[in-house]
């Protein structure tokens, strides 16, 4: 894998035998033949699947004095957890009036700014306080695929879904400065007047709430309509007056419906294959959220309409 170079070294990364990984996982796939009638020619048929597994870095080349494996930080690899996490601090909610005195000993901040968890519990937050948040690994996957058949008439319909992930939103990170002169997300912001606990309070300046990126994670749990087809097989008295052996007519969408806990939109994008990024998920060369999230690619919603010709 790409291992991330110090800035002093003159480059960015060195590709390099980094580790081990182990991976265990559980499929349980059931099909049922629903109706069957031929007299009139229906049938209906299920298929299922659920799967669970789980991913572990066992090894790293990272070594301390001893000469024992320990967590690569700097990109983003611990032991015992999967290889693609996401390390920050933990958002517990906004400083308030009244904890004035705990924002400035903790963080040197103020009433209005995110408030961090103290991991440690010494008081101060440094460091040592981020801990591994999430992982994208979902706790299941899976899909339900329904066919149906009647009378040359057919249709199928496939939903899939990955629940208990975590998604790191770069369009918060982009949109969600909360700089007062241009347009932001719509969020429940804290004021004076209104003490939440949701979002810290807008900015004087161009700067983004300090530890914004804790305001980026996201259950990204979805369960997705991928495929619908629907066709019509020409009777083949027909079909034979055209000079063909078989003719359908059939229409299909694809990513047609989807319900997701992240409700700004769909959660699953693909990154752009002809694009590297360094371990920390960003562009290599481009460090603004709001320019890497154009380095994504949205899942599409398409149409087809065909025919399948036979002769």
């Amino acid at each position: 894998m790409n291992r991330a170079l110090p800035p002093t070294s003159g480059y960015e990364a060195i590709l390099q035998n980094v580790g081990s990984t182990r991976s265990n996982g559980l499929e349980l796939m059931l099909n049922a033949n629903v109706i069957d009638n031929p007299t009139s020619r229906l049938r209906w048929d299920i298929n299922f699947n659920i799967s669970h597994y789980t991913e572990e870095i066992t090894e790293l080349a990272l070594r301390d004095a001893q000469g024992n494996a320990i967590d690569d930080i700097g990109n983003g690899w611990f032991l015992g957890r999967p290889i693609k996490v996401f390390f920050d601090y933990e958002k517990i909610g906004i400083y308030q009036i009244e904890e004035e005195e705990l924002a400035r000993n903790a963080e040197a901040k103020v009433p209005g700014e995110i408030k961090l968890k103290d991991q440690d519990g010494d008081g101060v937050i440094t460091p040592d306080d981020r801990v591994v948040l999430g992982t994208d690994i979902p706790d299941v996957l899976g899909g339900l695929t329904n066919r149906f058949e009647y009378k040359g008439i057919d249709l199928s319909f496939f939903f899939y879904y990955r629940i208990g992930q975590m998604i790191k939103s770069g369009f918060h990170e982009g949109n969600n400065a909360l700089f007062g002169r241009y347009n932001n997300l719509d969020v429940d912001y804290w004021t004076m007047d209104n003490p939440t606990n949701a979002f810290p309070r807008p900015n004087e300046n161009q700067e983004r709430p300090r530890n914004n990126t804790t305001l980026t994670y996201f259950d990204g749990s979805y369960i997705k309509l991928r495929n619908v087809t629907l066709g019509y097989n020409v009777p083949q008295n027909i079909a034979q007056k055209l000079k063909m052996s078989g003719l359908r007519v059939y229409l299909s969408a694809q990513n047609l419906w989807f319900w997701s806990a992240y409700e700004t939109f769909d959660p699953e994008v693909d990154d752009d294959p002809e694009v590297d990024r360094g371990p920390d998920g960003m562009p290599d060369g481009i460090a603004d959220p709001a320019e890497a999230r154009d380095k994504t690619i949205p899942s599409s919603r398409l149409f087809l309409v065909g025919l399948n010709l036979k002769f």
